[in-house]
């Protein structure tokens, strides 16, 4: 018999789960899962539209974030303070490449309540949403932080 290694990485939001089950991202919960749609889902859906290979993904409080082998972030839920990272507040129930991040090689992703935050290759911080940093719509690069 064939040794088959299945990759499992899940994380929980405030209403929401998303997981990686062998490069098959899924999610369930409530509101705009990245299914297309905005109704709740009891069980796992498979999210059908990702071509990429996934490697990190990160929910938030009702928003969630997925990273590419590419280096490409895609976002997905509510977006009322700019948490998707879209330039907008506009929410979405697919996910959407940030492109303002395409020129950053981006290996992991979080997602807080309010606002996200990635790490490109280059190990540097990139920010967006509210939050006690202050509000940005769109990814901004942490330059310094106060105190070191």
């Amino acid at each position: 018999m064939e040794n088959t290694q299945y990759a499992w990485t899940k994380e929980a939001g405030s209403t929401h789960l998303v997981e990686i089950v062998s490069h098959i991202l899924t999610t369930i919960g409530y509101g705009q899962l990245g299914t297309g749609k905005t109704e709740d889902s009891y069980f796992p859906t498979m999210i059908k539209k990702m071509t990429e290979v996934i490697t990190s993904v990160s929910a938030g409080g009702d928003h969630s974030l997925i990273s590419t082998k590419m280096g490409n972030v895609y976002a997905a839920g509510r977006n009322d303070q700019g948490q998707l990272g879209t330039g907008d507040r506009r929410s979405t129930t697919v996910f959407t490449l940030l492109k303002d991040m395409d020129h950053i090689s981006v290996i992991k992703v979080e997602a807080g309540h309010q606002h996200s935050a990635c790490i490109s290759s280059n190990r540097e911080l990139y920010i967006w949403g509210t939050e006690c940093f202050g509000e940005f719509l769109i990814p901004h690069l942490v330059k310094t932080i106060k105190g070191r």
